[in-house]
């Protein structure tokens, strides 16, 4: 049933302090409608604000101080004095001067959206496109809404908010829920109710459309107004709040990236003296080498609108020691690296040697050769030798090949025989190709005074020269 208006009561209240009904008769129906009086001493609840921190809106207009501008609907506009109908809106800052049965004024005396919800489902109200919206930005909606109606039980004003991105992706989508009626206290308290909520934008985000619908459908009443209508990038007012991770200590020649984990800023600077490059401005910075031992500060400032702020952290990057030098001796095809690393592996032609990770290699062709070594802080040094010439016949072990070695491993002697020519010499020589026996015209070594390990047996003929290792327990 279409709202019966009635007749638009006035009265004189320079004195008065108090919400009346208003009794009368139309069409034989009694309606009793509510009156609410403009007051001296009228009431707003506190805290209902949107967007306390004074954050740049989004939104044009929201305030509706500019008028009936900024934004599109559905309903049709009306100037005060036009009697209101289904769908109408005024933009004013009393809705009782408006229409006398509508009790509300702006918290803050401005104009706001008054709109005659009857026979209102589904419509949209409000509408407004953002044209630009920062990517992955955080943002926070607001308005403020008030229900004109005073103590009515039937169904209250009820709006979807709908935002939506240039790409129809949906960043927001949730509903206020009834919005109470007015009340009768006297003096009458003008309730305003926030309806907030808190989004992301798409990395793909780059504008985006708000939009305000009414979702009840209620033919006597269902009349509200909006006010305060509010979308802006969340830490606004804010200084920069400074992090960042990255590699703390690294070896000598090693180049790093660091993870900016700074909140509410927009521009970066980074100085990292004794790196090269030594100043970045970028989110994340990539790349920064350090080629020489020591200890580095770092030093990232952060800027917003607000201001900026600095993080200056001491000593965040150590670079450690060059690893001891390396180098490789050969001895006959043995090729010999310097001791004192923890790990090694050896490389022919430019490929990896599988399992051999000795501190020696025994070659078997000619040919380059590099072993790449490293220290406890697992950082590494390479040495090269080139035109190895491999000319030593290994000594077999098997049965009939001319010479024999055994027992292999042994533990106290080792025994060498041949059948080709007489042994002229024997030498032995720990993993760094240092002689630690030696006899002449022997076919037995005593090793029991040799430390467990590995050890390299060389043994000339006046033919050939032969050598292998073999394992002390």
């Amino acid at each position: 049933m279409p709202k019966n208006r009635g007749v638009h009561q006035k009265y004189d209240t320079s004195s008065l302090s108090l919400s009346v009904y208003l009794a009368y008769s139309t069409n034989a129906m009694k309606y009793i409608l509510p009156v609410c009086l403009l007051l001296l001493a009228s009431i707003h609840l506190p805290g209902q604000t949107c967007n306390p921190d004074s954050c740049p809106n989004l939104i044009v207009n929201g305030d509706f101080n500019s008028g009936n501008t900024g934004f599109t609907t559905t309903l049709t506009y009306n100037t005060v004095g036009a009697q209101p109908a289904s769908d109408h809106y005024y933009i004013h800052n009393d809705a009782y001067a408006v229409y006398g049965n509508w009790c509300g004024m702006s918290p803050d005396s401005s104009p706001f959206m008054i709109v005659d919800g009857s026979w209102m489902m589904n419509t949209i109200v409000w509408e407004q496109t953002i044209p630009v919206i920062t990517p992955s930005a955080g943002l926070d909606f607001c308005f403020l809404i008030t229900n004109l109606d005073v103590n009515h039980t039937f169904p209250q004003p009820n709006m979807a908010i709908q935002i939506f991105d240039q790409n129809g992706d949906t960043l927001l989508n949730f509903t206020s829920g009834n919005i109470p009626p007015q009340n009768s206290q006297i003096p009458p308290v003008y309730i305003w109710t926030a309806v907030s909520a808190s989004f992301f934008a798409l990395a793909t985000t780059t504008s985006a459309t708000v939009t305000i619908t009414q979702l009840n459908f209620n033919g006597g009443g269902n009349d509200f107004g909006l006010e305060d209508i509010t979308l802006h990038e969340t830490g606004c007012g804010m200084l920069p709040v400074i992090s960042f991770s990255g590699d703390e200590f690294v070896c000598p020649g090693t180049c790093l990236n660091f993870t900016n984990l700074s909140l509410n800023a927009t521009s970066y600077q980074w100085l990292f003296p004794g790196a090269n490059p030594p100043i970045s401005t970028d989110t994340d910075p990539q790349n920064i080498c350090y080629n020489t031992p020591g200890t580095y500060d770092i030093t990232l400032i952060a800027t917003n609108a607000n201001g900026s702020d600095t993080l200056v952290v001491p000593g965040y990057v150590t670079v450690y020691n060059y690893p001891p030098a390396q180098g490789i001796t050969q001895h006959g095809d043995t090729l010999v690296s310097n001791g004192g690393a923890i790990t090694y592996q050896w490389y022919f032609n430019g490929n990896l040697i599988a399992g051999a990770t000795d501190s020696f290699y025994v070659a078997a062709e000619g040919g380059n050769y590099n072993v790449v070594c490293t220290d406890s802080n697992g950082c590494e040094v390479e040495a090269v030798i080139f035109d190895v010439v491999a000319a030593v016949t290994p000594l077999s072990l098997g049965e009939g090949s001319g010479v024999r070695l055994f027992p292999n491993p042994a533990h106290d002697v080792i025994l060498i025989k041949s059948s080709v020519s007489e042994i002229q010499k024997l030498k032995v020589m720990n993993i760094y190709g240092q002689t630690v026996l030696e006899t002449v015209n022997a076919d037995r070594l005593d090793i029991s005074q040799l430390a467990s390990g590995y050890y390299i047996l060389e043994a000339k003929s006046s033919l050939h020269l032969y050598r292998t290792d073999f394992l002390k327990h």
